[in-house]
């Protein structure tokens, strides 16, 4: 690679070279049979150039010729992408996360064995159709430029999961362990999500109305991707961000506080010492008590901010998700985000609900000004509560309203991880006076 580095400053001012190799496995099941299993192993290696305050830009999954990539990254730069910013240098780093070499001498009976431990374990208590699926993986990347950082590190992954189908339907609810390495499933999440279903099977039709929703972990997405939108650094070159003369003001509940940490060594997913540039990564608060405390970019919209760059550097991820991190440019996006817990247990919120809903999943969520924090979801499903008791689902539900009025008004905040071992380790959040149609009741 440094080979490759000194080939590009021939004919560039700065130059930067990432490499990301990962391998992967995967493994579905439908009551108790394998339905899908599959393994891959990718690699590959990205070129940007900066020349006369221009970038270019190339990759590779084949590295036999360094040449040819150098040259179409220089050609590249007929496109005029303006690059105002220099590459970071040596700095400090923090530790990487752990790595736990265990992972790669897995192999699908590591997925499959804790998949049927849930399918059993779900398939005893309920009578529906029942999905278990899994996977493990392992990523390295490396980053290396011409202001002289070279950077590396490893990261390992394990995940497994169950779903509850409503009978009749695609829609289900269910429950996702992931860990740096095998774990076994917590079979009291696993009775919950049991006991959850039995409990949301009837369908209700509600009158339309205002009332209280408390959002899970799968479904705060909706206003945690506005909220992201809203606090990116292009937002605000844009001046399209609603809270553009917000900083330090108070705009959420003081219920609310939202931090970035991909330092947390309790942290699975976005983990990392440094960005996807070379900048070192740090804990930001971006919300404390309801207060806007700050914002998050890149380089590129650092330097035209005129504003240090974050380390919220991000290949391949985006607000929703999953392009090839080697064939991307960096955006900006905060992936290790956490909700501070409340006081209130999640039976207590349920409990204490008069009339609301518990949202499982949504349809739609990409939809409404996003960046204005609008939205406008099906509920998917959304369990309607009654004085403090699960009665069922709710048909044809739809909630609407906007992210920031909604946050405004949090009544309750579970005191602890719905899921501590969860894809996302958010607490359940209670919200009131949300808006709700479906069919009249």
């Amino acid at each position: 690679m440094e080979k490759l580095l000194r080939m590009a400053l021939e004919g560039a001012d700065q130059a930067e070279v990432f490499c990301h190799d990962s391998q992967s496995t995967e493994l579905a099941t439908r009551d108790g049979r394998v339905t899908s299993a599959s393994s891959s192993i990718s690699s590959g290696v990205a070129l940007r150039i900066i020349r006369s305050g221009r970038m270019g830009f190339a990759y590779t999954k084949n590295l036999s010729d360094r040449a040819e990539l150098v040259r179409n990254a220089q050609a590249s730069l007929s496109g005029n992408v303006e690059a105002g910013y220099v590459f970071p240098g040596r700095a400090e780093m923090p530790p990487a996360p752990p790595f736990d070499d265990s992972v790669e001498k897995m192999g699908y009976r590591d997925i499959l064995e804790p998949a049927l431990v849930i399918h059993r374990r779900l398939s005893g208590r309920v009578k529906a159709q029942v999905s278990a699926n899994g996977g493990f993986g392992v990523s390295r990347i490396r980053i290396l430029n011409s202001s002289g950082f070279d950077g590396s590190y490893s990261t390992s992954g394990w995940a497994v999961g169950g779903s509850i189908h409503y009978p009749g339907t695609e829609s289900a609810i269910g429950e996702h362990f992931l860990a740096r390495c095998r774990i076994d499933p917590d079979t009291a999440l696993i009775d919950r999500l049991a006991g959850l279903f039995e409990k949301s099977l009837p369908e209700i039709e509600v009158k339309p109305g205002r009332m209280r929703v408390i959002f899970t972990p799968w479904t705060m997405y909706t206003l945690i991707w506005r909220l992201k939108a809203a606090t990116a650094g292009r937002a605000f070159h844009t001046k399209t961000t609603p809270l553009l003369e917000s900083m330090g003001k108070k705009v959420l509940s003081e219920m609310f506080t939202l931090v970035d940490d991909p330092l947390d060594p309790a942290s699975v997913s976005g983990a990392r010492p440094f960005d996807d540039e070379g900048v070192p990564c740090s804990r930001r608060v971006i919300f404390e008590k309801g207060v806007f405390k700050g914002i998050y970019n890149n380089l590129d919209y650092a330097a035209r901010l005129g504003m240090e760059p974050t380390g919220n550097g991000t290949r391949g991820g985006g607000m929703m998700g999953g392009s090839d991190p080697v064939a991307s440019l960096p955006g900006a996006d905060m992936q290790a985000l956490q909700i501070a817990p409340g006081d209130a247990s999640f039976e207590e919120i349920v409990a204490g609900t008069e009339r609301g809903l518990l949202l499982f999943g949504v349809l739609g969520a990409h939809s409404g000004n996003i960046v204005n924090g609008d939205f406008s979801v099906g509920a998917d499903p959304g369990l309607y509560i009654e004085k403090g008791r699960i009665v069922g689902r709710i048909k044809d539900g739809m909630l609407a309203g906007n992210a920031f009025e909604v946050l405004s008004r949090v009544s309750a905040v579970q005191s602890g991880p719905f899921n501590p071992s969860g894809f996302v380790r958010y607490p359940c959040v209670a919200c009131e006076d949300v808006s709700v149609t479906g069919r009249n009741r």
